[in-house]
């Protein structure tokens, strides 16, 4: 688990004095902008925040006091809780072995044989007690257990944020479980604590590997495998993000594109409200256009399977005023219902939109799924699929493959094509 964690609450506990918190970005236009050329931006920064100026010894007193009354205290009631898997943060890919262990006992493995093994990341939110070990079961695709990856764990205090990965140093021991055999292969992810009889399983579900092959016609048994991630296509992912700012925080606006063929500086991402434009990541100073993730293979060749997510965080429009009175070259959101829509274009060409409305109130209507995360509520949305050179993917996948088995209720993909 990342070593970076911080503090997530909903707004109903305060944050102490020296909690760790995400810093605010400065929207001053005599600062400099955040870079826009560096297509895996991804601003995310952890600031530890103390107070300015120094208080005299008495007063210091009574401020150790009131932090450590404000300090979360885990109750029975959260203990018992667990640890929340954040299951739209999932992702499984492959890790591929350039030999394979036929014999386990052999001396060697057989070289030009590729195999392979899962890999697993996902975020957290405490508490996670110490003695917990976080694992990922997995079975094969006919329903026989395969190996139980324990993940590294660390202790997490109720309402604070984590990453749990498969960590790299695995690799020698993972060689001689990889397999030949794709399919359908099925995870649960598990939380144990031999110190508190905790066994409680987090998420399950099912993911499913193929391969292509990749060596030369001498060596037929070098092939790349994958994990087919089509379903994330049409879907969409709005939230205002609260790691740049607690008040006016930003809005981010996170789609799919499928294959090598992209070429990055061709994408550009343009925001309307009620049909007048309010952004630009080409023009606009204060947006630009990143891929924080890319779920690729192993050998990453310009025609192996591969999928990207682009986010386009629009900086000039933020969810509420804040702190920013009299800023009329900024656009608040919540002053301003209606129908919102992003236009991706790629080389000048329609090729992803996406919807949302606003209503009265100033909030984003919920009408489909949503999922709470550190960094603000993530609204689900569904991605109009233009055109691009996605090439030939499963339209149908989302149905009973989204988020890996455990497809969205009340989700409904919209139709491809450029109507």
């Amino acid at each position: 688990m990342s070593r970076g964690s911080w503090r997530y609450s909903s707004g109903a506990t305060a944050v102490p004095t020296l909690a760790i918190v995400a810093p605010r970005r400065d929207l001053s236009p005599a600062r400099t902008p955040p870079p826009t050329n560096d297509p895996f931006h991804c601003p995310v920064r952890v600031i530890m925040r103390r107070t300015r100026s120094p208080l005299p010894t008495t007063q210091l007193a009574l401020v150790f006091v009131l932090l450590l009354s404000s300090i979360a205290i885990p109750t029975a009631e959260s203990q018992a809780a667990g640890p929340t898997l954040l299951k739209r943060t999932l992702r499984l890919t492959t890790w591929r072995m350039s030999s394979y262990w036929r014999d386990k006992a052999a001396e060697s493995p057989e070289w030009n044989t590729w195999s392979w093994v899962p890999r697993i990341y996902f975020e957290i939110v405490g508490p996670v007690e110490g003695g917990t070990q976080l694992s990922a079961e997995y079975t094969m695709p006919d329903g026989k257990p395969w190996f139980t990856d324990d993940l590294y764990t660390e202790e997490l205090a109720d309402g604070y944020w984590g990453k749990v990965e498969t960590g790299s140093s695995n690799r020698d021991a993972l060689e001689k479980l990889a397999t030949l055999v794709t399919g359908d292969f099925g995870f649960t992810i598990r939380a144990k604590n031999e110190l508190t009889g905790r066994n409680d399983v987090l998420m399950t579900g099912k993911f499913a590997v193929k391969k292509l092959h990749v060596g030369i016609p001498q060596r037929p048994n070098e092939f790349e495998y994958y994990v087919d991630q089509d379903w994330r296509l049409p879907i969409g992912t709005v939230w205002f993000n609260r790691e740049d700012s607690q008040t006016s925080p930003p809005l981010y606006m996170g789609m799919w594109i499928r294959g090598n063929q992209w070429r990055f500086p061709d994408l550009a991402a343009y925001l309307f409200h009620n049909g007048k434009q309010i952004g630009s990541t080409k023009s606009d100073t204060w947006s630009h256009l990143g891929m924080p993730v890319d779920l690729l293979t192993m050998g990453s060749r310009e025609d192996d399977p591969a999928w990207r997510l682009l986010v386009a965080d629009f900086y000039g429009v933020l969810a509420s005023r804040g702190e920013n009175a009299g800023r009329d070259d900024l656009f608040f959101v919540d002053e301003n219902p209606g129908e919102y829509e992003m236009k991706l274009l790629y080389s000048g060409k329609l090729v992803r939109s996406m919807k949302f409305t606003v209503g009265s109130d100033g909030q984003i209507v919920e009408n489909t799924v949503t999922e709470d995360r550190p960094s603000g509520r993530r609204y689900i949305i569904p991605v109009k699929i233009a055109g691009g050179p996605d090439g030939t993917w499963r339209q149908d996948a989302w149905k009973s493959e989204a988020y890996y088995g455990n497809p969205l209720s009340g989700f409904t993909a919209l139709p491809v094509g450029a109507n």
